[in-house]
Formats: structure tokens, sequence, C-alpha cells
């Protein structure tokens, strides 16, 4: 993860204990900290289940619908 604040090109990570795949980046060269997921390369989702993902509700649907007229 690239430092938010000096945008050093790495930070050290510091696995959480209690939630998997969140912890600390900290940068050595500011000192900068934050709590985010651990930096993993993406994984594309096969086309099959995309679909199947943009018919599910989510929050943004409904939020949409509920708001007044």
């Amino acid at each position: 993860m690239r430092c938010l604040m000096c945008e050093e090109p790495t930070t050290m990570y510091i696995p959480s204990d209690d939630v998997d795949g969140v912890g600390l980046h900290s940068c050595g060269a500011c000192g900068f900290e934050i709590e985010a997921p651990r930096d993993e390369p993406m994984r594309t989702v096969p086309a099959d289940r995309q679909r199947s993902r943009l018919s599910a509700t989510t929050t943004t649907t409904v939020a949409r619908t509920l708001q007044p007229l």
C-alpha cells in the first residue's frame, strides 16, 4: 500500500489478531498509520457470478427505493 501522506511506495503491514485480512499499515518514512484491509491481488469474478451479483438487492437499491417522491 502506498502511503497516503508522503506517497512512499511501500508500508509495513501488521496483521490484526482478531479480524482476518485487516491490519495496520505503517509508513517508515513519515510515521503515518492507518487500519485497512491487506493489499492482495484482485481476483477476477467469472462472468456467470457477476450476473447473479448484479440482480441482488443492495443498500443503494434500498436507499433509492425508500426516497420520498
